[in-house]
């Protein structure tokens, strides 16, 4: 695996004790600062927090002086430096010492701060990848080296790191850092081209962006230039693609107020959902423990006509709204429904026409029923009855005839009960 053209520098991460280096030739720098950049890959052992197992460092020597470590010679990382610290538990021949280990997840760009005593100097570099008596990974590579310096009094342009590609979910924050260095003089201007709506560079150069619910799921390349103020001015610039992936948002159910309504009477409640995706996703209603005969329909709107039975009573009922998408999502709404009682009235069958014989008794029992729960107390009276007619409480009314007499012939009366 490299990351340039022809191949990479590697070093297998061991599982015995053992140390590899990678040395560079002698070269030789300008006056004024230099930098180094290089991309590199590591799959290093390493244990919990910031301890390492396995690791690899940077060493400089600077003309007839030994190696020694970049940081330890007044050098100094602008960008993807040491991660950990080498135990010195396991006979790691590195073991104490700051270096790169873990998992960079692919290659990752490297920049370094030259020490000031390097101008002018003959110097070498050294990669060392030092291994302890335990478990290896992968190991290390080391690819695409450079060193830039700067010659006397003619502006150079910045140096600005590579970035590596992103993916994000929509509606999260990407927060890209750019690591650009240049002559001491210069003051540096970051902007952006080719950026998505939104996409924003400060003048430290970090970039900020939320991709909104239209933007994903997308691919977007944002292009980075850094520009100096010297003479001619000068520019670098880095692109990078942001893959943008869809994130499913839950719907969003409208609030519901309380309700007072009479036994018997029918409710009627229109919920309004929404849902934010683009497209929108479809939606699906239901009730959680809904009282007997509540339902829903595929709009939202919740139809109810209680029972006798149900008043008085207070009920609550809950809608919930689902959503269609991976994975899916919901939103529910709870109300309270008071139902009142109502008094209904008594049911009294109608009575036929009667015809008797006078001076014989007349006997009609009304049979009322009332279908209030708990049923009431009947009580029964007769209105505009005939003299004589009565009525008990049970509802038997009683009454008795007259004769009425016309020479020898006797006549019956018709009574009406």
């Amino acid at each position: 695996m490299r990351d340039t053209l022809p191949n990479a520098a590697f070093s297998p991460d061991a599982n015995n004790v053992g140390l590899n280096e990678l040395v560079s030739p002698p070269i030789a720098l300008p006056a004024g600062p230099s930098h180094l950049t290089f991309r590199n890959n590591y799959d290093l052992e390493a244990g919990a927090a910031s301890t390492a197992y396995d690791g690899g460092v940077l060493e400089i020597k600077i003309g007839t002086n030994a190696f020694a470590d970049i940081v330890t010679a007044g050098g100094s990382f602008a960008n993807g430096g040491y991660t950990h610290t080498i135990s010195g538990s396991f006979s790691n021949p590195l073991g104490g010492r700051q270096a790169w280990s873990g998992n960079s997840a692919g290659f990752i760009t490297t920049l370094v701060n030259l020490p000031v005593t390097t101008e002018n100097q003959v110097i070498q570099l050294r990669w060392r990848c030092g291994t302890d008596n335990g478990n290896g990974t992968s190991g290390w590579r080391v690819d695409s080296i450079g060193i830039a310096g700067y010659t006397c009094c003619a502006n150079s342009a910045p140096i600005l790191a590579a970035q590596s590609d992103r993916t994000i979910a929509e509606l999260t924050t990407l927060v890209v850092a750019n690591a650009a260095s240049d002559d001491p003089a210069n003051t540096l201007t970051y902007s952006l081209v080719n950026h998505p709506v939104g996409a924003q560079i400060d003048s430290s150069g970090v970039i900020t962006w939320t991709p909104s619910e239209e933007q994903g799921p997308s691919t977007n390349l944002i292009t980075t230039i850094v520009s100096d103020n010297g003479v001619p001015p000068l520019s670098a610039t880095n692109s990078f693609t942001v893959t943008v992936t869809e994130v499913n948002v839950a719907p969003s159910l409208t609030v519901q107020t309380n309700r007072t309504i009479a036994e018997l009477t029918l409710l009627t409640v229109t919920n309004a959902a929404t849902d934010n995706d683009i497209p929108p996703r479809r939606l699906t209603y239901s009730l959680l423990n809904p009282p007997s005969g509540a339902v829903i329909d595929t709009n939202g709107v919740i139809t109810w006509t209680s029972s006798e039975i149900q008043g008085p009573a207070t009920n609550t009922i809950a809608t919930v709204v689902t959503d269609d998408g991976t994975p899916q999502l919901s939103a529910t709404n709870s109300f309270t429904v008071i139902v009142n009682e109502i008094n209904v009235p008594p049911v009294l069958p109608a009575q036929a026409d009667r015809t008797i014989v006078g001076f014989t008794p007349l006997v009609v029992t009304n049979t009322a029923s009332d279908s209030d729960l708990p049923a009431n107390t009947l009580s029964y009276m007769l209105l505009n009855g005939p003299a004589g007619a009565t009525i008990s409480t049970s509802g038997a009314g009683c009454c008795r005839a007259r004769a009425a007499t016309s020479g020898d012939h006797e006549t019956a009366a018709r009574t009406r009960g």
